[in-house]
């Protein structure tokens, strides 16, 4: 006969993605280890609050039982494990942990609680609806208030495991060599040569393996916390265990993850008073829990068959079953016998419950795929978009290099230009420099012809100021760090991926989403910004404007002049050269400024290329990620499937096989 365990629970969520950390275990003596009492009674014994026993039970359980990884690539049902098999073997799955902080608290005189329930996804939609209580947690009574803990998720996670840490040989310590280094400098460069190579190295050392296991990573995340927090992702089959007086609905619990504070400020489920359900519950016999938990769970939640499937399997095969009796020993299963009529009902209780679990995992797991595959075109569709933004960055790259390159050419030819009519002006007057006294009546009567010049000189003046003052504060420092934001996003979601095997989560898509925003920030910061430190026009126009002015107003400066209008031509004439020729002495500067400044930028952007370079390699590493992600959520949710398929199979096998026997008793 198959073995069942007591409450058959699945872990389905691990903690999000938590690097390990090294955990020193206490060094307990091996025979004290060995038994729950023994191992209480040492732990506690300095502890004068029941706070500190219970800190102290959940420290010991989190940092020294590992999650069982295995039961995640079998498709078998779980198998119960007391408290001492726990113990004995440092492996447990959810009910273990939980089972075995129960016998301790129980050493300890601390009242606890056994706590199924459900999990949610970080990632859920409007339309999810958990199915299956299929987790378990603990509820403390300490100093008469029941609080909630979660060991299975405090003692770490499961992913990648770590690769040992690279350790510095003592011989290459720095502190021991700089003691000799002085009686031999090239020994001691060969060593720091060394020791800059090993930083080098493990830098660019990947910290994990390829393998997948449970990973030590203690923590008290879970532990105590505020019961509103607690709920966010642990809902129990029981809704007098939320510990709220006015409790939240199953379909509450599965709204968008936004959506919970609203939930849990407006809840929509019963008004209990939960401190006399629960006193009721723990003065209950096991057995009678077991009944209690079957009738009110799938009463919380109709979608829920299995919580009577298994729950009047278990108690049929506490009753009847010697091998189903044996396996669960320790635990109080006392109970006056039914009549075998009544044991037959229960029988097909669990036929019609199992019958109806199975059909519904079935349409759940359909369900489930379907909304698997949509999840991940929309991942895949993130990584094109990556590709289509920084194709197109690429080429804003390339129209940034044309620019500049053409900017070169007209500089050159500019340069050339002003440097022979620079000459021609020096040459012409010799004194160009010198600064000469207008009259003021000429200038009233030439007031137009003023504003034209100081107009123009304005201009390209404040273009020559506006344009240094941008290239001294260039973007390309903007440029850079945003590449290094771009590749962050893509390396961190790779890692993200990697660890993270036990569900598909929302941070995913953020990243993603981090990563999208930062690549299309790098087109507006070379379209927008940088674009503007190549200026497609440069103020020479406006400066050949005033040779032309010069030349048109020559002739009539000299009539004005006869015609006694104005004092004196060729000073009027002379100034205007004199404005010219620095605006041209400006713009031979701008250009030979600006064309070493386009060098500049040549190389910066031939750097930046290496960037990009980057960015794309992260989106590959990123895509291969994904890919093993999906696969490996693939087969988790088939395996998953399969697992709660055999479980309601064995339960319905048992059943049959129970009925027969009670029927034949009848007779």
């Amino acid at each position: 006969m198959h073995k069942l365990l007591l409450s058959i629970v699945l872990i389905a969520f691990l903690p999000i993605l938590s690097f390990s950390q090294k955990t020193k275990k206490n060094k307990i003596p091996k025979e004290i280890v060995k038994s729950i009492t023994l191992l209480t009674t040492y732990l506690t014994k300095s502890c004068s609050s029941e706070k500190e026993k219970v800190d102290t039970i959940y420290s010991w359980i989190t940092h020294n039982i590992a999650y069982n990884y295995k039961v995640l690539e079998s498709t078998k049902p779980l198998q119960f494990q007391s408290p001492k098999d726990v113990l004995k073997s440092k492996k447990a799955v959810c009910s273990g942990y939980v089972y075995l902080m129960l016998a301790m608290l129980k050493e300890a005189n601390i009242q606890s609680e056994y706590i199924e329930g459900y999990t949610r996804p970080n990632e859920m939609d409007t339309n999810y609806t958990v199915l299956d209580a299929n987790h378990a947690w603990i509820a403390i009574n300490i100093d008469g208030k029941w609080e909630l803990a979660d060991p299975t998720w405090d003692a770490g996670y499961c992913g990648r495991i770590p690769k040992k840490e690279m350790v510095l040989p003592k011989r290459f310590s720095k502190e021991k060599n700089f003691k000799w280094s002085f009686r031999n400098k090239i020994r001691k460069k060969r060593i720091l040569r060394k020791v800059e190579n090993f930083e080098k190295k493990k830098e660019k050392r990947d910290p994990y393996t390829n393998k997948f296991g449970f990973v030590f990573n203690p923590s008290k995340d879970w532990y105590l916390i505020d019961k509103d927090s607690f709920l966010l992702s642990h809902l129990p089959t029981l809704p007098q265990w939320q510990l709220k007086s006015r409790t939240i609905t199953v379909n509450q619990f599965c709204d968008k993850s936004e959506k919970l504070p609203e939930n849990f400020a407006n809840p929509k489920g019963d008004k209990i008073e939960f401190e006399i359900l629960n006193d009721e519950y723990i003065a209950k016999n096991l057995l009678d829990k077991w009944l209690y938990t079957a009738e009110k769970g799938h009463a919380y939640n109709e979608f829920n068959f299995g919580v009577k499937a298994i729950h009047y399997h278990n108690f049929i095969g506490a009753l009847t079953d010697d091998d189903f009796k044996k396996s669960m020993s320790h635990l109080p299963l006392e109970h006056s016998l039914p009549i075998y009529e009544t044991l037959m009902n229960m029988s097909d209780t669990v036929l019609i419950y199992g019958k109806l679990a199975i059909d519904t995992e079935k349409s759940s797991y359909k369900e489930n795929k379907k909304d698997f595959a949509e999840k991940f075109k929309v991942n895949e569709l993130a990584d094109k978009n990556h590709i289509k933004e920084l194709q197109k960055l690429d080429k804003n790259i390339i129209k940034i290099e044309g620019l500049i390159s053409k900017s070169e050419e007209r500089n050159d030819k500019e340069i050339k230009a002003v440097e022979k009519k620079i000459e021609e002006i020096a040459t012409k007057y010799p004194t160009i420099e010198n600064e000469i006294k207008l009259n003021e009546a000429d200038k009233l009567v030439l007031k137009s012809l003023f504003k034209s010049i100081d107009s123009l000189n304005n201009k390209v003046t404040n273009f020559y100021t506006n344009y240094y003052a941008l290239v001294d504060t260039t973007v390309l420092e903007r440029l850079f760090e945003e590449a290094s934001y771009s590749e962050y996003y893509l390396r961190t979601n790779e890692q993200y991926l990697s660890f993270n095997t036990m569900e598909y989560n929302k941070t995913i898509i953020e990243f993603d989403s981090l990563a999208q925003a930062s690549i299309s920030q790098l087109n507006k910061i070379v379209m927008d910004s940088l674009i503007k430190e190549i200026p497609s026009k440069d103020p020479y126009t406006d400066i050949k404007a005033i040779d032309q002015l010069i030349k048109k107003y020559k002739p009539i400066l000299k009539t004005m002049e006869a015609e006694k209008k104005i004092t004196n031509a060729s000073n009027i004439e002379f100034y205007m050269n004199a404005v010219y020729f620095q605006l041209l002495k400006k713009n031979y500067e701008y250009n030979a400024f600006s064309n070493q400044y386009f060098r500049f930028l040549s190389t910066n952007i031939k750097n930046y290329d290496i960037e990009n370079g980057k960015i794309y390699d992260a989106i590959d590493a990123v895509e291969k990620a994904k890919s093993k992600f999906k696969k490996q959520l693939s087969e988790e949710l088939d395996k998953g499937n399969k697992r709660m398929i055999n479980l309601y199979t064995m339960t319905m096998k048992n059943a049959k096989v129970w009925k027969a026997i009670f029927k034949a008793k009848l007779k």
